[in-house]
């Protein structure tokens, strides 16, 4: 299997490194549900070695195993998650017109995509689940992250994706898929 072909898309690799969060959506006995997550993106061979598929990207996040999502996960492994690089700020409204629309301006030229991969999600337990718990720590998020990892019920989550649907700005849509992945139904027919 060639890590080239099975590589993310560009973009999902830029949207995956610079976005703040993401959107994990779970599913038990057709109930959805869906969380916004702290997370941690892992390029191939710089920890992957410590998940079931060490030579593909991922993502990590943590969470409480007293919660819906992870008992949701622990019952259907597979997953979506939403991630973009839109800005969230809430609009100032006592400031000037021109200084409004400025920040419209910027906050616009920098938004290109939303996001939406399809995955397994898998617990990582031992040393997997204590190394990736220091780099959370030690990483930008880990200040955000630390109250999701305190206590000794908390769940390291890793999640390999399979295919992806990248729409930008003008709502052009690109589809990817992992060479090995199975399809997502209705996939055919989107």
């Amino acid at each position: 299997m060639s890590t080239e072909a099975n590589s993310l898309p560009a973009d999902v690799v830029s949207c995956l490194t610079n976005a703040r969060y993401l959107h994990l959506g779970t599913c038990s006995d057709n109930w959805p549900h869906v969380s916004l997550m702290n997370y941690l993106y892992i390029r191939a061979g710089q920890g992957t070695e410590h998940t079931s598929k060490p030579d593909e990207d991922c993502v990590i996040m943590t969470c409480s195993r007293k919660t819906k999502k992870f008992f949701h996960l622990s019952m259907n492994p597979k997953v979506s998650v939403l991630v973009h690089d839109w800005s969230t700020r809430q609009q100032v409204t006592n400031s000037s017109d021109l200084t409004q629309l400025l920040s419209s301006l910027n906050a616009a030229s920098l938004s290109k995509y939303s996001i939406t991969l399809n995955g397994t999600a898998e617990v990582l337990e031992g040393e997997h689940s204590e190394y990736f718990k220091k780099r959370i720590l030690d990483s930008s998020v880990g200040s955000e992250a630390r109250c999701y990892m305190d206590g000794e019920d908390t769940a390291v989550i890793a999640v390999h994706f399979g295919s992806a649907r990248i729409s930008d700005k003008e709502n052009n849509v690109n589809k990817w898929k992992h060479q090995d992945s199975e399809m997502t139904p209705g996939q055919e027919h989107v």
